[in-house]
């Protein structure tokens, strides 16, 4: 089914037989998630999340960037702005400064998390904002994992978990992931995955990032779909493969053969303005 006006994207049956890229290409048309999904995420189309997050194959350490305010200036000219209100703590000191870029061509750009980001993807991690200080006062280094997340323009990003080697052994010791300049692989026939695929604890794509929109839409459009979620996320086969590979077609079925939709339209209530 075409999809011609900015509802369309509610239905999920028009994303069946489509690529993610032709649909972020979609959203990006009619003002990004924020504006397609004002009031939540269906939850047929919060399991199929992932199928946005393209994970990399390596990644290069280029340094750290400058925090002046909300901005932060990094060495090769880009501006960062991490949005969120005056009050909105979590959106607007959500990242360390320190950035990477991955194999692909052109390159991505990932943003490294403060340490208090890192608790839905630890076994016992702290999920609330108690938690969040929590983690957020244990520094990066005693951290088993590092967050990276990769804004795409529509006010979704990518998100890659990284395990925290030292000396080959998982167990924290590095507040940055490689060396300055060199390019570390994540994955490989000769190495151990430095990627954390636990499918409860792996990176997932958000569709309005804290440090991106602000915490507040991050709430609206991840965490509360994930709290409803009852059942699992489906995965593209390849999660390492571009947007436009057919492989990422949006499926009618998951792999139990069950359809995709679970709730109906939407199962989120209208927002109540404060």
């Amino acid at each position: 089914m075409a999809i011609k006006v900015k509802r369309d994207l509610l239905n999920y049956s028009r994303w069946k037989d489509e690529t993610p890229k032709f649909i972020l290409d979609k959203v990006k048309n009619f003002g990004g998630w924020k504006a397609v999904f004002q009031n939540g995420i269906p939850q047929d189309i919060n399991r199929v999340r992932n199928y946005f997050n393209v994970l990399p194959k390596k990644l290069t350490y280029l340094g750290t960037g400058n925090s002046i305010g909300p901005y932060i200036f990094f060495p090769n000219g880009m501006k960062l702005k991490q949005n969120g209100g005056v009050f909105d703590l979590i959106g607007r000191m959500s990242l360390t400064g320190d950035y990477y870029k991955d194999d692909q061509t052109p390159a991505r750009y990932w943003f490294q998390y403060t340490t208090g980001g890192t608790g839905f993807h630890q076994k016992g991690g702290g999920t609330s904002w108690y938690g969040a200080v929590k983690e957020q006062a244990i520094p990066q280094r005693l951290q088993p994992i590092f967050k990276l997340i990769h804004p795409d323009g529509t006010g979704g990003s990518s998100e890659v978990i990284v395990k925290n080697f030292q000396r080959g052994v998982w167990k924290g010791g590095k507040s940055t992931f490689g060396k300055k300049g060199i390019s570390v692989p994540l994955i490989g026939n000769k190495i151990v995955s430095r990627i954390v695929t636990d499918k409860e604890l792996q990176g997932s794509y958000n569709f309005s990032d804290a440090f991106v929109q602000s915490n507040r839409d991050h709430t609206i459009r991840d965490v509360i779909p994930h709290q409803k979620k009852k059942k699992p996320y489906i995965d593209p086969p390849n999660q390492h493969l571009p947007l436009a590979d057919t492989s990422r077609k949006f499926p009618e079925y998951d792999r139990g053969k069950r359809p995709i939709k679970e709730i109906g339209p939407s199962d989120l209530p209208p927002l109540k303005r404060s």
